[in-house]
């Protein structure tokens, strides 16, 4: 009798748990700026307006400051995610599933720390919006001026004229460079692509276009996702070219005609051919595209094909 009770009462409590429970929650990255509670909040509410009870959290790297992400080597970014994410499996996330979603240079990291740490296949769903994943090379007048206001005009003026020369990519792909500064991981000069890939410290390996011990593990872990959404505007003011977002080089919007897609190097090929890669550059939104509403109704949808 006690036993026939007790699977009644059960059966009772898994019909009355509300169905939220069982969300996966959403994981937060913002970009290269300060850390700031409010950078997603607009996404936040469309994501628990659509969700009721999801769990939407905030990494924050570090102290949260700029410097975290700026200063030091890119390989060091994915330590950070991987602390911050145990930081929040302390709270909320527990240790769950979850989806991830980062902006600007966290969603190349982001991406990184999947292919690196991801091995237990935690991440659902990846959205990476506006970030340099096939690389950097050049500044837009956006940074052009903020180098001029933080630096002073000369060497504003220098660095215009250096980042495009031999010399330039010799000191970005030095040693020295490659410790101290976190973008100097992921520039990509296409004149010297030789030294690119030899001296280059970061993007070569996350993209698989280097041979290296982990590439299988890399590939694995990309393609154990239910979604990858990828998004990328002409009208970005930060990243150069602004088809890096969505895997192109400058020359092509057409990411299937790279080798990064056609020799499925990261597994963007088999993804997509399994109805799960989503790209967008359709919307002429700005950089900071998680504040335009057009792009958060997709971001939405993405959460919802990865719940």
């Amino acid at each position: 009798m006690k036993i026939r009770h007790f699977f009644a009462g059960a059966v009772l409590c898994c019909a009355v748990l509300p169905i939220t429970a069982m969300r996966t929650p959403v994981v937060l990255l913002d970009g290269l700026g300060d850390y700031s509670d409010n950078t997603f909040y607009d996404l936040t509410n469309d994501v628990v307006s659509q969700f009721p009870g999801i769990d939407v959290l905030q990494l924050k790297l570090g102290d949260g400051l700029v410097q975290t992400k700026l200063v030091g080597a890119a390989n060091d970014q994915p330590k950070l995610i991987q602390t911050a994410i145990k930081n929040l499996d302390l709270g909320k996330l527990a240790n769950r599933k979850f989806i991830f979603a980062a902006w600007s240079q966290s969603a190349l990291m982001a991406r990184a720390w999947v292919e690196q740490y991801d091995n237990a296949h935690r991440v659902q769903g990846l959205i990476l919006l506006n970030g340099m994943q096939y690389g950097q090379f050049g500044y837009s007048q956006y940074v052009a001026d903020w180098i001029k206001k933080t630096a002073g005009a000369t060497v504003e003026k220098l660095s215009s004229i250096l980042w495009k020369t031999s010399l330039g990519a010799w000191i970005i792909y030095s040693q020295c460079m490659q410790n101290r500064y976190v973008p100097c991981g992921y520039w990509r000069n296409p004149s010297p692509i030789s030294a690119y890939g030899r001296a280059c410290q970061f993007l070569p390996k996350i993209n698989n276009e280097i041979n290296h011990p982990d590439m299988k593990q890399y590939k694995d872990n990309i393609l154990a996702l239910k979604v990858l959404g990828a998004f990328a505007t002409p009208k970005d003011d930060i990243i150069c070219p602004w088809q890096s977002g969505i895997f192109c080089t400058p020359d092509t919007l057409d990411y299937k005609t790279t080798d990064l897609y056609k020799n499925d190097r990261i597994g963007l090929k088999t993804l997509d051919q399994n109805n799960k890669l989503y790209i967008n550059s359709s919307i002429d939104s700005t950089h900071s595209s998680h504040l335009d509403p057009r792009v958060r109704k997709e971001i939405v949808t993405l959460i919802g094909r990865a719940q």
